[in-house]
């Protein structure tokens, strides 16, 4: 993976890692989440040279690189390259929904970030791509063999309904007894 295509992917992190109210700075090679300081933050920015316009501008960018990384590696058949870009753009809508609250007074910039969001959506759809779903551990087996524990240790644990480590299982029944697949 090329230099350009590892600053792609930490930028599309960083906007992925944005929450409410935060602003970016995208004066540099890569993108940066503001932290307060004693300057008040018009003046902050206006002293760094640093713009809304240039940050959506940026980000524009950025998007429009991800796009024509994701085309490219189709072209090349290089799936996992592919794959890649595209959780990577998949993880930056969050991100871009915090940006629309940070903006929230602002009409211009949430219907930049909103154009943003079909983007980075269309591609997606595009490529049929679907998370890797996840699975949630909501309780473990109790285990066959009593010899661990008295009667009164398991009723104690089933009361306080706290997990107990049980037998070891295969992948698929341990999933129909315990887990819970969640898109």
């Amino acid at each position: 993976m090329s230099t350009a295509e590892k600053r792609l992917l930490i930028n599309l992190r960083i906007v992925s890692a944005v929450l409410p109210h935060q602003k970016l700075n995208a004066k540099a090679e890569l993108l940066a989440v503001e932290h307060p300081t004693w300057l008040p933050e018009a003046l902050y920015r206006f002293w760094r040279g640093d713009t809304r316009e240039i940050c959506l501008r940026r980000i524009e960018e950025i998007i429009s690189e991800a796009i024509l990384s994701v085309e490219q590696a189709g072209r090349m058949n290089d799936k996992k390259k592919q794959k890649k870009f595209l959780t990577h753009i998949f993880h930056t809508i969050p991100g871009f929904q915090n940006l629309k609250q940070t903006y929230a007074d602002d009409a211009t910039t949430v219907a930049k970030i909103f154009l943003f969001i079909e983007q980075c959506q269309d591609i997606l759809a595009q490529h049929n791509y679907s998370p890797d779903r996840c699975v949630v551990v909501n309780e473990l087996p109790v285990s066959d063999d009593s010899s661990n524990g008295t009667e009164t240790d398991e009723e104690e644990l089933k009361s306080k309904n706290e997990p107990r480590l049980g037998p070891i299982v295969g992948h698929e029944q341990w999933r129909s007894k315990v887990g819970k697949v969640i898109n």
